[in-house]
């Protein structure tokens, strides 16, 4: 199996929501849609992946030892697209980049 054919950046953040709030009403309520519009999200990316990513119950949910690993992977992708967009942004604004290169003076004669 591939993720990159099988997740999408909508199932990394519904499953980094769901990491943050631990609850479905909540998570639905920050993504704009309906706790079973999120319920269905996770039931697919679930059966995608063919793993259980959270344990539910009535009140609230609990990562499995799979879903931590998907959570902290969909934190650092998301997280990553959030600079290079602010990378992108700030190019468009005509910023520059560069690279500063510095020596320490114990290591130069």
């Amino acid at each position: 199996m591939r993720f990159q054919r099988v997740l999408k950046i909508r199932h990394l953040l519904l499953i980094h929501t769901l990491g943050s709030e631990l609850s479905l009403r909540r998570s639905a309520e920050i993504l704009s849609t309906s706790q079973s519009a999120v319920s269905r999200g996770l039931a697919e990316i679930e059966k995608q992946l063919g793993k259980k990513l959270f344990v539910r119950t009535t009140r609230s949910i609990s990562p499995t030892p799979a879903g931590l690993s998907l959570i902290w992977h969909a934190q650092r992708i998301l997280g990553d697209l959030e600079r290079a967009e602010a990378d992108f942004n700030a190019l468009a604004r005509g910023a520059t980049q560069g690279l500063h290169v510095g020596v320490l003076s114990g290591f130069s004669p």
